[in-house]
């Protein structure tokens, strides 16, 4: 495993330092073995290659799961149903590793903008002998930023009902 790419992983571990952890993906032991071996307590779950809803729906809920060798490996509409599943309904944070290239074997092909439509935020590219991958972070606190007329200056006010014309 590149050093590169373990090093946006571990960052995010030490930063958020899940009790819950769930890895989706072949390389999960090798990416997250440091991280367990290091840590007392909590709960890691590795799923090599079923990720379905039934399997999902069993272990429940996370706080933070790793996708890496998972999405590229299925359809696009499948990747995108397993990525809006685990976001919604299984994890807090979810920190997605997809190739920059479409490799044989693979079935799909990621942009940057389809994932940022998943509310991700880049976190950068890790650099490995075999290509290039795009590193993002979904993080359900923080992945929207608070428009300034969204709060109680602007709407609310009963003491301004007479005053203003809607």
């Amino acid at each position: 495993m590149n050093a590169q790419y373990k090093a946006h992983v571990d960052r995010v571990l030490a930063q958020l330092q899940p009790q819950r952890l769930l890895c989706l993906g072949a390389p999960c032991h090798s990416l997250l073995g440091d991280y367990v071996e290091n840590r007392t307590g909590g709960e890691l779950t590795l799923l090599a290659g079923d990720a379905s809803g039934e399997t999902l729906d069993r272990i429940g809920r996370f706080d933070l799961i790793v996708v890496t060798a998972t999405l590229e490996q299925r359809t696009k509409t499948a990747a995108e149903q397993l990525l809006a599943r685990l976001r919604d309904r299984h994890g807090t944070r979810i920190l997605a590793v997809v190739p920059l290239i479409q490799r044989p074997g693979h079935a799909s092909r990621w942009e940057a903008n389809e994932l940022l439509a998943f509310g991700m935020t880049s976190l950068g590219v890790a650099h490995q002998s075999d290509g290039d991958y795009q590193v993002y972070l979904f993080d359900l606190f923080d992945y929207k930023t608070v428009p300034d007329w969204f709060n109680a200056r602007f709407w609310a006010h009963p003491e301004r009902w007479d005053k203003e014309s809607w």
